[in-house]
């Protein structure tokens, strides 16, 4: 769950479930490669985080329901439950 019983969001949730998203679509994009997720770069806009994929270093980037992170973690998304069912339909979609 990515909100608070309050039905805030949850930072760290939502960190770790942007990871989890990122994780699963670079293993499967380079399913036989060395994949490691690195630190979260600096950003207002989306979540932006280092992906080394044997041995290079690249960049991966997640933006939740198209809008800036800044706007996201101050309400701007609407209830924290309509976050619930994109990430239920992210992971859901092949393409995660």
């Amino acid at each position: 769950m990515i909100t608070t019983e309050t039905g805030e969001l949850d930072v760290a949730a939502l960190r770790a479930a942007t990871e989890e998203i990122i994780t699963q679509a670079v293993t499967k994009r380079w399913p036989k490669k060395e994949v490691v997720l690195g630190p979260q770069c600096p950003s207002v806009t989306s979540y932006v985080c280092r992906v080394m994929v044997d041995g290079k270093v690249l960049i991966a980037k997640y933006s939740w329901l198209g809008i800036s992170l800044v706007s996201l973690l101050r309400g701007a998304g609407g209830p924290g439950t309509r976050f619930e069912r994109h990430n239920a339909r992210m992971c859901a979609a092949p393409s995660c």
